[in-house]
């Protein structure tokens, strides 16, 4: 329950999976629930961009870059956009992120083409670096360099959390 109230993004991200492998239909979905209520949208930004720079400065910066690694820049990168749009925990599925960029029609082609790209390859394949994709990434992260780290909220509920820790204690001895 702490790291839920920390907004952990493995935690945040599992609660999103559309990939569920157990779920007994009532702690999760419980959290669910209060999701968006606790989850700290700074925090996030922060995460994702410290992901999206440390993969983009360890895989992306030469001539040659093995693509897959495009997803691991790309996807935090739409993240933060979605936080920044719509106040709300980024959902996993890299087409719904995407929503953030509709109005660039040219970047929009080239995740496009990169996706297709990605289906036919090998895991592993390497290629010349994407120049449009590159800019994109660069202006992204340059854009976020300027954001200016947010004190973390304290004061958020944890009667719900509390609750709902209880409630959960009490199913495991029933």
């Amino acid at each position: 329950m702490k790291l839920f109230w920390k907004s952990n993004p493995a935690l945040v991200e599992w609660l999103q999976s559309p990939i569920v492998y157990v779920d007994d239909n009532k702690f999760a979905h419980s959290v669910r629930a209060i999701l968006e209520e606790m989850y700290s949208v700074d925090k996030g930004i922060y995460h994702y961009r410290s992901m999206a720079k440390t993969n983009y400065r360890g895989y992306l910066k030469d001539s040659v870059v093995p693509i897959k690694k495009y997803f691991y820049v790309l996807r935090p990168l739409l993240a933060i956009r979605w936080l920044q749009e719509y106040g709300t925990p980024a959902p996993i599925e890299f087409e719904i992120l995407r929503k953030t960029i509709d109005s660039h029609s040219e970047l929009n082609q080239e995740i496009s083409r990169l996706l297709e790209r990605k289906k036919a390859s090998l895991e592993k394949e390497i290629a010349p670096a994407i120049v449009p994709l590159n800019q994109f990434i660069e202006s992204e992260l340059t854009r976020l360099e300027e954001l200016v780290p947010v004190a973390p909220d304290l004061n958020r509920d944890m009667d719900k959390l509390n609750a709902i820790f209880k409630a959960q204690l009490g199913r495991q001895h029933a």
